[in-house]
């Protein structure tokens, strides 16, 4: 009997194995692999690491990118950069970096050449990517990101909030700290350059955001609804930080020409 009963679980558990698995089990496996680091960031909030493992999973099985990502240390230093003075006989000229990307330096200059229409959606995905140093500098309205050091754009289309370590920054990957983004042509209701930067939520959320750049040096201003705000000033690394992009945006007005 004994020998029976053995070879009927022996019997039974190779047919388990043989069973496809279905798609709600093959999600539940593999957020539960996947969603360790998510949860731990979560925990970092102040939620409880029970809540965290529930709603992490949750978003996970809907599609959300919150546990496809792992916190990285970005290579920027989050010091001011320096603005190197040369003097003559007669007159005094300051040469920022080319492209004029100064990082927290960047804060402090009075900017010129401020536009908040462009010529295309890719114009508008080139000059978001790289890095972004947050100036906390928003009157009247609640910080947009909140404590984060920075923002940062990708060019495979997602975002991350920032914060600052060990004078480097960290890509954070909690609750509503990263996600995806999307540009829209809105120039059908808006007028001609008209784009509208949607961010999506690792929590599965929107924010609609208006947007606007200073040429020189290189800031972003972010506006959600009237409700928070941010500016922000381009880290020197960036890809329009190299010059090319810059020069390529300028009009014939700011050439001089």
């Amino acid at each position: 009997m004994k020998h029976i009963r053995r070879m009927r679980i022996g019997l039974a558990l190779a047919w388990l194995t043989t069973v496809p698995l279905s798609p709600t089990f093959a999600a539940d496996r593999r957020c539960r692999e996947r969603c360790p680091a998510a949860i731990e960031a979560c925990a970092r909030q102040g939620l409880r690491e029970a809540f965290c493992a529930r709603e992490v999973h949750r978003l996970c099985r809907r599609g959300s990118t919150i546990c496809s990502v792992t916190p990285t240390t970005l290579p920027v230093c989050v010091t001011a950069t320096t603005v190197t003075t040369t003097t003559t006989s007669t007159s005094t000229t300051t040469l920022p970096p080319v492209g004029w990307c100064l990082g927290s330096a960047g804060c402090d200059v009075p900017p010129s050449g401020i536009v908040s229409l462009l010529s295309s959606a890719a114009e508008l995905r080139d000059r978001l990517l790289g890095v972004w140093f947050d100036c906390h500098d928003a009157p009247g309205l609640e910080p947009f990101g909140g404590p984060a050091a920075g923002i940062e754009f990708t060019a495979d289309g997602r975002w991350f909030f920032l914060a600052a370590e060990s004078a480097a920054l960290v890509r954070l990957t909690g609750f509503g700290q990263a996600g995806t983004y999307e540009i829209l042509d809105v120039s059908g209701m808006n007028g001609p350059g008209s784009f509208q930067l949607d961010l999506n939520l690792n929590t599965g959320g929107v924010a609609i955001v208006q947007w606007a750049f200073a040429t020189q040096p290189q800031l972003l201003i972010l506006n959600d609804a009237g409700v928070q705000g941010a500016l922000y000033s381009h880290v020197s690394g960036s890809p329009s930080c190299d010059g090319q992009g810059f020069d390529r945006w300028r009009s014939p007005k700011e050439d001089g020409t």
